[in-house]
């Protein structure tokens, strides 16, 4: 799977990587569920930030 590659890849940052994108995930369950300004607020600054190696895919 592609979670492997990050790992294998990436070493310790690779699981923070995993870690950040099951919460932005999450975050993006509860911005349909509660349309949250605050949650969508942090889906973008993290998705923002963290989208620059390509990981972030769902």
């Amino acid at each position: 799977m592609n979670t492997e590659i990050i790992i294998r890849g990436y070493g310790i940052n690779g699981m923070i990587f995993l870690y950040l994108r099951c919460i932005v995930f999450i975050l993006i369950n509860y911005r349909n569920k509660f349309r949250l300004k605050i949650v969508s607020f942090f889906e973008d600054f993290i998705i923002s930030i963290l989208n620059f190696p390509g990981l972030i895919y769902f």
